[in-house]
């Protein structure tokens, strides 16, 4: 009978240890790392991605079999040991009586279960599960569905108890999925930490500062403002579109009807090069015959987001457009994917965006922006919701495409246009500082 109860007792440390490496494997396990491994053909792996979707339920499981093995350890272990260690205190010169031998024997088995309850049922599984959850994720996955499809009915009161106790307390939305619970401040911090204690070179560590940098972009950030569009109006003739080519050397056009706020599609030069082969007298159709519609995404849309929309669905141009729906600027995937690297390769090149020329004048790249010019070189140019840019300022204040060596003042600064790149502004002056 006591062999009967010892082994219970193992049975039911393992149970809990089993049943915590599965909640912590779950919230610690990384969704990019399973799916590299589902790619890989790993089949726990695709069932451990199931659980990821389901997360709710698959905790309430773990909780009810960690609760039914710790309630069921407390009942069985703490007599089961008793029983062991009573004869030892037994065999202590009489000096004690009785009960008080039998009161030792209990204390001494309840400290003992706890702490291999704690050991064993708890720690040990809990930080093994940390250090190892894709590991631990596709050992336990099919026993825990099996568990949980058992106990299916109890677990679902459970988990609906739950969220009503959430609701009571003000707590809305559904959890954060497992293994993305890092903040982007909670990422920079820990890439700090890990640069100071000497893992990380500061080229790296600045790479990473980049990329991070980079997903809290917005569409407004990275556009091409209108005011540096070169764009076609729909009923201009295809001949046109050759023309803009030869000069901008750009293969995509935006395509705007009557203003050029209002874009309604893009034109591809191979797609008029197609049509020229086909029929000689295109040349002198209206480009909206061949205009591709075109999809529009607010200004406040995340890169990152954008960049993975467009590259899922092929989209090789949008709109980015204000709340009245006027085209503010375009973005490209190309131009999204230079954005990318350009983050990077300005990590590596360091190259600064303005330079001294001398004490009252600052030579500065077109696309400075302007809350940078203004905080780096205590400027105080006007920030605007039309240009986020010195380029864009410039434009703004012209309202046309300028020439190399025209100038614009503002109060006592003088900006001058030192060199374009086709229509952009590439480097200006300022004097007067």
């Amino acid at each position: 009978m006591v062999a009967f109860e010892i082994l219970a007792v193992v049975a039911l440390v393992v149970a809990n240890g089993f049943f915590v490496s599965v909640e912590f494997a779950l919230v610690s396990v990384r969704r990019a790392r399973i799916e590299y491994l589902v790619e890989q053909g790993k089949p726990s792996a695709k069932l451990v991605r199931k659980l990821l979707d389901q997360t709710d339920r698959i905790l309430a499981a773990a909780q009810l079999g960690i609760t039914m093995a710790s309630l069921a350890l407390g009942w069985i272990g703490e007599s089961t040991m008793a029983q062991l260690i009573q004869p030892l205190f037994d065999s202590l010169p009489h000096v004690l009586a009785t009960g008080a031998t039998h009161a030792l024997a209990t204390i001494f088995a309840f400290a003992l279960i706890t702490a291999l309850h704690i050991v064993l049922g708890e720690q040990a599984p809990k930080i093994y599960s940390i250090r190892n959850p894709e590991q631990i994720s596709m050992i336990t996955v099919r026993a825990i569905l099996i568990f949980e499809l058992i106990f299916r009915p109890f677990i679902w009161m459970l988990d609906r108890a739950s969220q009503a106790a959430l609701q009571v307390a003000g707590v809305r939305g559904q959890m954060t999925e497992p293994g993305q619970m890092h903040s982007l401040e909670e990422l920079r911090m820990h890439f700090i930490d890990v640069y100071q204690r000497g893992l990380l070179n500061q080229q790296q560590e600045e790479m990473l500062h980049s990329v991070i940098e980079f997903t809290q972009l917005e569409a407004k950030d990275v556009m091409t403002p209108r005011p540096e569009l070169e764009s076609l109006e729909e009923n201009q003739m295809i001949g046109d579109l050759l023309d803009a080519t030869k000069e901008s050397g750009h293969s995509r056009f935006p395509v705007y009807r009557e203003k050029p706020e209002n874009v309604v599609g893009y034109l591809s030069i191979n797609d008029v090069l197609k049509v020229i082969r086909e029929e000689a007298s295109a040349l002198r159709k209206p480009i909206k015959a061949l205009t591709h519609p075109i999809k529009y995404v607010p200004e406040n849309k995340r890169v990152s987001a954008l960049f993975q929309e467009m590259q899922r669905e092929r989209v090789p141009m949008v709109a980015v457009v204000n709340e009245f729906s006027d085209t503010e600027g375009i973005v490209t995937l190309n131009g999204l994917a230079e954005e990318i690297v350009g983050q990077l390769e300005r990590v590596k090149e360091s190259e600064p965006q303005f330079e001294r020329v001398d004490r009252r004048t600052i030579r500065v790249d077109g696309q400075l922006r302007m809350d940078h010019a203004n905080e780096q070189l205590k400027l105080k140019l006007p920030e605007r919701g039309e240009y986020q840019t010195i380029a864009g300022f410039i434009l703004y204040q012209l309202q046309r495409i300028p020439k190399e060596g025209d100038l614009l003042r503002h109060e006592h600064l003088r900006l001058i246009v030192e060199r374009m790149d086709g229509p952009r502004i590439d480097k200006v002056l300022i004097h007067g500082l």
